[in-house]
């Protein structure tokens, strides 16, 4: 989880904007506690991310995302990049990583772990810096 909050920092930073879907924010819920956090904690995070003006909320449909784009219990994680509201899915989910290759050829996005995400926003960063 330490990976996940230097990817939301690194990310914000950045200025990138964080989308997000209702079962995707239950999820997070459901792993926060799970690792013994209440879930005022994921409440506080979107907070702070919509006052930032970089959480935006998705209502696109996932439910009928084919098993070649997301296993059946993965489909919302596509969702926003199916609807183009995403260009990377950031995600430590097997499944998902498993079809990045089709997830990319069908919505142009590119799926990523929170280390992989990290070391994109940090390498546009440093990229900013010596232009």
């Amino acid at each position: 989880m330490a990976e996940d909050a230097l990817f939301l920092t690194s990310a914000t930073r950045a200025g990138w904007v964080i989308v997000v879907n209702d079962a995707l924010i239950d999820e997070y819920i459901r792993v926060v506690t799970k690792y013994g956090f209440p879930a005022s904690v994921v409440h506080s995070e979107l907070w702070k991310l919509r006052e930032m003006k970089r959480l935006r909320t998705s209502k696109a449909a996932w439910e009928d995302i084919g098993e070649d784009l997301a296993p059946r219990k993965d489909r919302h994680i596509v969702g926003p990049a199916r609807s183009r509201e995403a260009s990377r899915i950031v995600t430590r989910d097997r499944g998902v990583h498993a079809l990045k290759d089709n997830i990319r050829r069908v919505t142009k996005a590119i799926v990523l772990s929170p280390a992989e995400a990290t070391k994109e926003v940090e390498s546009a960063e440093s990229d900013d810096l010596g232009s």
